[in-house]
């Protein structure tokens, strides 16, 4: 609960810090390592991590065309690493933050 809860959006500025590294592998099998933020992360449940890139982002042109990716970070003194299979998400209504959602 306590992990689910540092993504649910709520309470950002209390987040400010948090670090999560995001690895994702290119067309030419390169392992890249984006670094996200609290800001771009939201977790709706407890099986579903919506991740916020810009589209020129090499992560979001390499999740976009593999369909994975893996996410890894330290919380409360312990390191958690899932593996994602990505898909891309429509902005929400009235978001024009030019980002890609994933």
């Amino acid at each position: 609960d306590a992990v689910r809860a540092l993504f649910d959006g709520s309470s950002l500025r209390s987040k400010t810090g948090f670090t999560a590294s995001l690895l994702t592998v290119d067309a030419n099998r390169h392992i890249r390592t984006s670094l996200l933020g609290i800001g771009e992360l939201y977790a709706p449940d407890s099986r579903t991590l919506c991740i916020a890139l810009w589209p020129q982002a090499r992560a979001a042109r390499a999740m976009a065309e593999s369909g994975r990716a893996a996410f890894s970070f330290v919380f409360e003194e312990a390191f958690y690493q899932v593996q994602l299979l990505a898909a891309p998400l429509p902005p929400a209504d009235g978001d024009d933050s030019g980002l890609v959602y994933m």
